[in-house]
């Protein structure tokens, strides 16, 4: 299997294949729910409710739609990622989801990103049980918030200790490698990351979990875009930190809404993992299908907007700092595209 750390190597050249038939990911919040409360989460703003929506877990009617919708194109997602504002495995659906993805065979692989404090070994067994049958691949992503103790409260203000953490990966690895023994688990890949807190706290990270799973990467944090101009790093990070992540230059153009959309666990569509605010809603599954909004007015005129060099336009996506963390590699680089492209 490819490291998931280069999964983005094997992209195609977006400027030379849009506008596309399909997306080539589609992000499913099983829930909007967690038991996590970090400070750099919209989910703990005071307005998160006022822009997106109550807190929900997706239910069976609405993936069903979604899994309809797909039908409508010709070919399979080259990945689904179950997760968005919530903690995936607290969604009541969660392993319909999981089961009907897979019976479906709606996407080259399935990608599960978790805080790991609901992987018990129950979860886990159940999990690769099903992925065992799943003609893809799937990579497990865990987000560790910290190996410090005082730390991952602060951050996380949860009871759950770094300890439990860790040996719930340690069981979920232990788990794969017995099944790949009787020729399962061979599709399934661990990956840990945490976020980079520029201390000594990362090499303490890469060295405890390095054993346990497949891969071990420190990710740049990025302010999650929305309402306003929020700053939602400023508990967790200096002025300093914050002042340089922020000097990284922005392309013109976001590739997001030419490959990707978001349902979030109510039915909503917008085309970003972080848009919270619901700012490039497109469509609601439970109202229309997925097909009729990737190809509808209102993805097209948003997509128009970002190739004209307008994206400050749009209040979801004019503070937006996530671009240059991962939301324009190389290969997705559109801002020598003439938007007249569209009319295709």
């Amino acid at each position: 299997m490819e490291t998931y750390t280069k999964l983005k190597n094997n992209r195609v050249a977006l400027s030379e294949a849009i506008p596309l038939p399909m997306p080539f990911t589609l992000f499913v919040d099983p829930t909007n729910h967690c038991n996590f409360h970090c400070s750099f989460c919209p989910r703990n703003q005071s307005d998160f409710h006022q822009y997106a929506g109550d807190f929900t877990h997706m239910t069976r009617e609405c993936f069903d739609k979604i899994i309809k919708g797909l039908q409508q194109f010709h070919g399979k997602l080259k990945v689904l990622r179950l997760w968005y504002l919530g903690e995936p495995l607290l969604g009541k659906n969660f392993f319909y989801i999981l089961e009907q993805s897979i019976r479906y065979n709606i996407a080259e692989r399935i990608e599960l990103s978790t805080n790991g404090s609901m992987l018990t070994r129950d979860t886990s067994e159940k999990i690769l049980s099903l992925v065992k049958s799943f003609a893809g691949s799937f990579y497990l992503r865990v987000s560790v918030y910290s190996v410090w103790e005082k730390r991952e409260r602060d951050i996380t203000k949860s009871s759950i200790t770094v300890g439990q953490i860790f040996d719930n990966v340690k069981t979920f690895r232990e788990l794969r490698d017995r099944d790949a023994v009787s020729g399962g688990g061979t599709n399934v890949r661990i990956y840990a990351k945490k976020l980079d807190t520029y201390d000594s706290e990362n090499e303490e990270f890469l060295h405890k979990y390095r054993p346990i799973v497949d891969e071990v990467e420190l990710e740049e944090p990025m302010e999650w875009n929305g309402a306003g101009n929020r700053e939602l790093l400023d508990e967790a990070y200096s002025k300093n930190d914050i002042a340089r992540l922020k000097q990284n230059k922005m392309p013109k153009a976001c590739a997001y809404p030419f490959h990707t959309l978001a349902i979030q666990a109510d039915g909503k569509v917008v085309c970003c993992c972080v848009d919270w605010t619901r700012g490039t809603c497109v469509g609601d599954v439970n109202e229309e299908s997925l097909y009729d909004i990737w190809h509808g007015e209102k993805l097209r005129q948003l997509r128009y907007l970002h190739l004209s060099g307008r994206r400050s336009e749009i209040p979801a996506c004019c503070n937006c700092h996530k671009l240059p963390h991962g939301g324009v590699y190389e290969k997705d680089n559109l801002d020598d595209v003439n938007p007249e492209i569209l009319s295709k």
